[in-house]
This record gives structure tokens, C-alpha cells and sequence, in this order.
């Protein structure tokens, strides 16, 4: 495996622990619905960080799979 690949692969692991505890976060927090709006407002800020920079679209996509499945963890938290 070149460098290059095993910084991808690297980073994917970090990348899904860090989703694996915000899930996890999200369905044991006190007040789900405060988890959501702050949620919801980190979403809406790492989306304007994110615009003005060139990048491949399927960041966005990524980032917005991403921010849908800790949203709907935190929903059945409800």
C-alpha cells in the first residue's frame, strides 16, 4: 500500500470513530433537543467554512450524509 492510500485509509478510520461517537453522543445526551439545535447550528457553520473553497462536490455530500445520520440518531433519542 503506497503512502497515499494508507493516509486515505488513515483518515477514513478517524473520520468513523469520531461519527461512531457523535452517534453515540447524540442518542445518550440529556436534552436531545438541545443536541439537535446546536447541531443544526454547527452544521449550517462547517457548510459556510466549507463554500468558499474549492472543492470536490463529494465533500458536500459527505459532510451532509454525515450531519442527516447524527441528526436522525438524536431524533430516536427523542
Amino acid at each position: 500500500m503506497k503512502n497515499q492510500e494508507r493516509a486515505i485509509s488513515a483518515l477514513t478510520g478517524m473520520v468513523h470513530g469520531l461519527f461512531m461517537a457523535t452517534q453515540a453522543l447524540a442518542k445518550t445526551h440529556p436534552d436531545p433537543k438541545a443536541f439537535l439545535h446546536e447541531l443544526e447550528i454547527a452544521a449550517q457553520l462547517g457548510l459556510a467554512n466549507l463554500e468558499p473553497h474549492p472543492i470536490d462536490d463529494a465533500v458536500i455530500v459527505g459532510f451532509q450524509h454525515v450531519a442527516d445520520a447524527i441528526r436522525k440518531a438524536a431524533r430516536s433519542a427523542e
